[in-house]
């Protein structure tokens, strides 16, 4: 089928045409491949958005892959340093400023509160392991535990516990430290 197609240019003179127009063409071949193939027939394009973005993924997959192995094959090579098995001297070292160091951390992540439910819940004979500078002991109730323990390898961290400790309890009542 033949149109007769009319339109103006930009000086505003008729052109006429009697081709099809690519809309007709397109029309045209979507009909003869439907016929053939019994389903509508779009033009496919591929698409470059899909193809760049996987593309990257798997660079990056490979270079993280590649540094990996690097990394772990050079492990075996290298010299570590010792690690000491007492670390209380670093504890030691930084006993009197602990708390304030910690204390803005723990408040950020909601530290208080959970110190304060799991220490509530306390009863009976307790022991606390790496007590450090007692930032539990204010949360203990004192009516439902028969004795309280604190250990801690650092001393510097014990003594200031140990001081918390007498200034919040009374150790008439049979309370020791």
């Amino acid at each position: 089928m033949v149109h007769r197609v009319s339109s103006r240019n930009a000086t505003g003179h008729d052109r006429s045409r009697s081709e099809p127009g690519r809309y007709e063409q397109n029309r045209a071949r979507g009909a003869a491949l439907q016929n053939a193939k019994g389903s509508p027939s779009t033009i496919h394009r591929p698409r470059r958005g899909p193809l760049i973005i996987g593309g990257l993924a798997v660079y990056c997959v490979v270079c993280y892959g590649t540094y990996l192995y690097i990394s772990l094959g050079n492990t075996s090579k290298t010299s570590r340093p010792e690690i000491a098995e007492d670390v209380s001297d670093r504890y030691n070292y930084t006993a009197r400023t602990f708390d304030k160091d910690v204390d803005t951390t723990e408040k950020l992540m909601g530290l208080g509160w959970l110190r304060r439910s799991l220490t509530r819940q306390a009863t009976g004979h307790v022991l606390e392991v790496s007590v450090g500078t007692g930032r539990n002991i204010k949360y203990y109730d004192t009516t439902k535990c028969t004795s309280i323990t604190l250990v801690d390898q650092s001393a510097e961290m014990i003594e200031i516990a140990r001081s918390k400790f007498r200034g919040m309890f009374d150790l008439q009542l049979g309370r020791s430290f």
